[in-house]
């Protein structure tokens, strides 16, 4: 399922490819999600403590588990 701007949940690429989201920017033309999320992106997260620049677009859960990891709870 496709959420918003026709987009996965960060957790639904696999590590390579959010690997290639988060250096380049992009992923491959064509590439098929190989996650384990199968959520559509519901948010945009951004926050001060991010090694690169841009939000990572999550679904609502996703979103939440990664606040609370951030937060350390």
């Amino acid at each position: 399922m496709k959420g918003w701007w026709n987009m996965v949940c960060f957790n639904g690429l696999s590590l390579e490819q959010q690997y290639d989201v988060l250096v380049r920017g992009v992923l491959e033309f064509g590439a098929t999600p190989k996650g384990t999320c199968q959520s559509g992106a519901e948010v945009a997260i951004e926050t001060m403590r991010d090694p690169t620049p841009g939000p990572r677009f999550l679904c609502m859960p996703c979103a939440v588990a990664y606040m609370n990891e951030l937060a350390g709870t």
